[in-house]
């Protein structure tokens, strides 16, 4: 009995999920013209009798969400097709420019258009490779995404060369720690990028196989800078 409540469980649980993330981001969308057209539909049926049954307090909700998301939909693809125009690029660039250069909303603005380029990105190219690192202590070893190549850094008279990685959070991927490692601290999967993110938004239940590529000895696994 247990083990049929657990299948049913996870066949369902992320059915039910899915679906409140998209009741919610449509719902998002939708709020803040959803009034109008609601009105602009309820003056409409009055001059169209034949089509008075869209009032119905149900209907009337979801085909004034449906129309929104095509509204939105249409606008998308036509700044879209502006965007690509040789004047429309120019107009942006220079709205860019001037975002660029306002007071603290840079600030945020930048930040925030870095974060959207870097989630419409592809993931094997934002993330070379899976590690494992010495995190958050020395004697425990977490999942890492390195970033991007080494980093010369100087310490007084020494360079020390040093690999960000990204660590992040389960089962919410978004949020973890940026932490700065050396070689020798590192211990390489041949587990892929994807199959990692897997891994840690199902909090280990899916399992991708892997080994270790190349393992530093244990006496030179560190605390991360």
């Amino acid at each position: 009995m247990r083990k049929h409540f657990t299948t049913g469980l996870a066949l369902l649980l992320p059915l039910v999920l899915t679906a409140l993330i998209v009741i919610f981001i449509v719902n998002f969308l939708t709020q803040p013209l959803y009034h109008l057209v609601e009105n602009w539909i309820i003056e409409w049926s009055k001059y169209h009798p034949a089509f008075v049954s869209i009032t119905h307090p149900t209907a009337l909700i979801i085909i004034s969400k449906v129309l929104i998301l095509l509204f939105l939909i249409t606008m998308i693809f036509i700044f879209g097709i502006f965007g690509r125009m040789l004047f429309m690029r120019t107009a942006f660039g220079f709205g860019d420019y001037l975002l660029h250069r306002v007071p603290f909303f840079n600030k945020l603005y930048k930040a925030s258009q870095d974060v959207i380029h870097h989630l419409l990105s592809d993931s094997s190219k934002a993330f070379s490779q899976v590690v494992l690192v010495p995190f958050p202590h020395a004697n425990s070893l977490s999942v890492g995404l390195v970033v991007c190549h080494a980093i010369k850094v100087h310490k007084e008279r020494d360079e020390m060369d040093l690999i960000p990685v990204f660590i992040p959070g389960t089962p919410n991927p978004s949020v973890g720690f940026l932490l700065m490692f050396s070689s020798n601290q590192l211990i390489e999967l041949n587990m892929k990028v994807d199959e990692a993110m897997k891994f840690i938004v199902s909090c280990a239940v899916v399992m991708p196989p892997f080994s270790i590529v190349a393992k530093s000895p244990k006496s030179s696994i560190e605390s991360p800078v």
